[in-house]
């Protein structure tokens, strides 16, 4: 769909105009075309190298099944995907057992994670790929509690996390729907934590950094659309609406 690259191209605009003064009615965004890649990970690539080359100093990929965001949900998550490392800069701390807002390396690469309960109020129809982990926020009764969280389709990094990113797209991409294959890619430990339903956030975070190169954080949110994908080329209108059961909030 065009629907993501709409609203990436908006959310980029608006940015670009609040830079000048607040001035949203050019463009102030540079555009380049480059070919596709033989597979996921080789236009990936291509992508991210074209935006590091041209001196970018935050990337915002995007998925293009993604129908129902808009530039106001691109605008939020690169703002809170902002907030992650401005907390991670302040923090005192840089170990596993920290509270996540306390950890002083800031973060190349921010990824979005959904809880079940923010997905299914939102798009109860959708059938995804569910991962319980503990650390993503919890419930409101046991904020530790282990709960079900699926994988958004946006990331933002910085381009010195470029070249661990494309190595590790390339393995993930063909796992994404299997948690137990996810699990296999980031060790032994990891996948025995999610059999028993004990495996931690922050252990998951320090894993896949560690395979990147650069310090990766999630970002756990309540904005089910950056998870909401098309996975088949069914028909959709170009802005699709949530149906009356998909527009409850899930708080």
């Amino acid at each position: 769909t065009d629907a993501a690259r709409d609203a990436v191209v908006a959310a980029a605009r608006i940015d670009a105009g609040r830079s000048r003064g607040g001035d949203t009615t050019s463009t102030g965004v540079e555009f380049a075309s480059v070919p596709s890649g033989r597979d996921f990970a080789g236009s990936l690539a291509l992508g991210l190298g074209a935006a590091a080359a041209a001196g970018a100093a935050r990337i915002v990929v995007a998925t293009a099944d993604l129908p129902w965001i808009d530039a106001d949900a691109v605008q939020r998550f690169v703002r809170e995907a902002n907030a992650v490392t401005a907390a991670d800069r302040d923090g005192a701390s840089a170990d596993v057992g920290a509270p996540r807002e306390r950890r002083r390396t800031p973060a190349d690469v921010v990824y979005p994670i959904v809880p079940r309960r923010a997905s299914e109020a939102r798009f109860p129809e959708q059938a995804r790929t569910w991962v319980r982990l503990h650390g993503a926020g919890g419930t409101p009764d046991d904020p530790d509690a282990a709960i079900d969280v699926t994988g958004g389709n946006l990331a933002f990094l910085r381009p010195a996390a470029v070249p661990g990113v494309v190595d590790l797209a390339a393995v993930a991409y063909r796992a994404r729907k299997n948690p137990l294959s996810l699990a296999r890619i980031v060790g032994l430990e990891a996948l025995l934590r999610l059999a028993i339903g004990r495996l931690r956030l922050e252990r998951l975070e320090d894993r896949i950094g560690r395979m990147v190169g650069a310090p990766v954080r999630a970002l756990v949110t309540d904005d089910a659309r950056l998870s909401a994908d098309l996975d088949r080329p069914e028909p959709a209108p170009d802005r699709p609406t949530p149906g009356p059961a998909q527009e409850r909030r899930s708080r």
